[in-house]
């Protein structure tokens, strides 16, 4: 959105002032021709600013970014924030900051949003068979340890069901199914 300050500055003050507007919609469509050319000069002055100087940073954390999407991993601010600072640990590049600002550029150069997910077409339906193999895998890895290093979870768990209802995409995406218990 322009800012309305920016917008009055190139409207004709004393043609706006003594202009007789009957109703707010023409005051709204009066701002908004003066908006659509302020637009078109200084839009594309704030493209250049946006640009960003750790372009390899950009590309691998969209690259992740579209993985994860593609996995249906579900993408928060802080987990793309560390995995960028991840990024730059690799690449060795100490002066940059994965700061909240950066974040917000780099989801506006992206096309990013953070999107509410509806719908259940991400929900996993599992085989009697895959349940049984991963009941298996477990009870295997349960008996590696001593029974003093296996404590009971049963309060520990309350929210594990609790998967998140917004995700940070690119493309749409679809949610899960809620459990009943």
């Amino acid at each position: 959105m322009v800012n309305i300050l920016k917008i009055l500055d190139q409207v004709d003050k004393d043609d706006f002032i003594n202009h007789e507007f009957t109703e707010i919609d023409e005051i709204e469509d009066y701002l908004n021709i003066a908006g659509d050319s302020f637009s078109q000069k200084y839009d594309n002055e704030d493209t250049h600013n946006d640009q960003s100087h750790f372009n390899e940073i950009d590309e691998d954390t969209m690259s992740w970014i579209e993985m994860m999407e593609t996995r249906g991993a579900f993408l928060n601010d802080s987990i793309i924030l560390t995995k960028a600072e991840d990024f730059a640990k690799k690449r060795q590049i100490t002066e940059f900051k994965a700061s909240r600002g950066w974040l917000e550029k780099f989801k506006r150069r992206h096309g990013l949003k953070l999107k509410k997910l509806y719908g259940e077409s991400y929900t996993e339906n599992f085989s009697n068979s895959e349940v049984n193999d991963f009941l298996i895998n477990i009870r295997v890895k349960i008996k590696l340890y001593g029974r003093e290093n296996v404590y009971n979870a049963d309060e520990t768990g309350l929210f594990y069901k609790a998967l998140p209802c917004k995700s940070i995409c690119k493309i749409k995406r679809y949610g899960h199914k809620l459990l009943k218990d």
